[in-house]
């Protein structure tokens, strides 16, 4: 591979620049996933490695990222004639991107499993791809592009914060929008709240619990994320950030803040 380079820096600095991560974070914890674990249900918030999952946490603060090898064209073709070679990148990874960010052209998915150990320049010419499905509606939804970016927002931050705090944080967002905080309370449901914000087909497609929703009556793994602390923070903590914060950066901010 350093071979192919043709530059000063050692192979894993190039790759580690192309892929947006630090040297250190490629050679010791390198892996393809974007997410590690955002929830920490004993240590302060702390700056940590984005990268890789740790063993001791097991509840995921965001939707598995995509584990098929994806990768924009002309990314690939511009990355070939500035030095050679192409990179993954890991923020075409994220769960919820159909786009690429730079040149805004749809994203494209190998067909085989195992691509990561291959070039994606290798992947484009074998024509063994085929284009990261989404809807116009999904691409024109805020709320859609809400929770991309703060995807990449906490991809960027690589932080983690204790159980308590997202739950309180939460809790008092849903609160101030008369969300049901219980099963036996008043308010709306959050699950409800999440099928009004969000195209239908975008939930049916990547939420599989929503594909049978009927308004009024809640999904357990949705609705409970207010409910208890001690509830598993499934992928559905998405989406409830999503619907209770503006922006990416409001979200950070708050569940970043003292309680």
């Amino acid at each position: 591979m350093s071979d192919r380079l043709g530059v000063a820096m050692s192979w894993p600095s190039a790759v580690a620049h192309g892929c947006e991560i630090d040297a250190h974070d490629y050679v010791a914890r390198h892996s393809m996933l974007p997410f590690s674990e955002c929830v920490d249900s004993v240590n302060q918030p702390e700056r940590i490695h984005a990268y890789g999952w740790p063993e001791s946490f097991h509840n995921s603060l965001l939707a598995a990222p995509m584990k098929q090898a994806v990768f924009c064209r002309r990314c690939v073709e511009v990355q070939l004639e500035q030095r050679s070679f192409a990179v993954w990148r890991r923020l075409d990874h994220l769960p919820y991107r159909f786009r690429c960010a730079v040149h805004d052209i749809p994203l494209l998915r190998a067909r085989s499993g195992g691509a990561h150990a291959e070039d994606p320049a290798a992947i484009l010419e074998s024509g063994d791809w085929v284009p990261i499905a989404a809807e116009a509606a999904w691409l024109e939804s805020e709320a859609v592009q809400r929770l991309d970016s703060i995807s990449e927002a906490l991809l960027r931050a690589g932080i983690r914060w204790p159980r308590h705090r997202v739950w309180a944080r939460l809790r008092q967002r849903a609160r101030g929008r008369h969300i049901k905080l219980a099963k036996k309370s008043g308010g709306e449901l959050l699950s409800d709240e999440i099928c009004t914000t969000f195209p239908s087909s975008f939930l049916a497609h990547r939420f599989p619990s929503f594909r049978k929703k009927v308004r009024g009556l809640g999904i357990g793994a949705v609705d409970g994320v207010l409910y208890s602390k001690y509830q598993a923070l499934s992928p559905h903590l998405s989406l409830a950030l999503a619907v209770l914060y503006p922006s990416a950066r409001s979200a950070l901010r708050d569940l970043s803040a003292p309680l």
